[in-house]
């Protein structure tokens, strides 16, 4: 089985994707770490050294290359994989596709002082309000959309009863 957790930075889909594959003994693979890995550096350093549209694009290689070499598994994509190249479209014909939906004032205290670390945090002057606003008729486009304020032990259980 394929699962693509989808949402915005903060909506817990690393945490998430880890506790699931976990529980359903299958490999999780967090996409912003394994460009990390392979890269030898941080996502904010890919972004300030190499620009966005770099990290887009290697982003997208990544996803292409998980999705086609990869057997069963849990995917936290990165919160805005699915919003380039059509790859919400890819995630949808690969996966089963699950958005963690948020409200933007949840997010915003999950995110507190993290923009250091999220580049494209530390760009939004006014706050994520308007970024996930944009970015939620994507994410909607998910097979399956659960509440991301719940507990992860509540998500993951409500989660697995949906995939059974």
């Amino acid at each position: 089985m394929r699962i693509a957790l989808v949402g915005y930075m903060g909506s817990g889909k690393s945490t998430m994707g880890r506790l699931l594959a976990e529980r359903m003994n299958i490999p999780f693979i967090d996409l912003d770490e394994r460009i990390e890995l392979v890269e030898g550096t941080s996502i904010a350093d890919i972004f300030t050294t190499k620009g966005e549209a770099y990290f887009r694009k290697l982003e997208s290689a990544m996803l292409t290359e998980i999705l086609e070499s990869e057997k069963s598994y849990v995917l936290a994509s990165g919160g805005g994989t699915p919003c380039f190249f059509e790859q919400m479209r890819l995630l949808n014909e690969r996966c089963m596709t699950i958005y963690l939906r948020c409200s933007s004032t949840v997010l915003q205290a999950r995110l507190t002082d993290s923009s250091q670390s999220r580049p494209v945090l530390s760009k939004l002057s006014d706050g994520i309000s308007e970024h996930l606003m944009e970015r939620e008729k994507i994410y909607s486009k998910a097979q399956i959309i659960v509440n991301g304020e719940l507990s992860i032990l509540e998500l993951s259980q409500y989660i697995q009863m949906l995939l059974i």
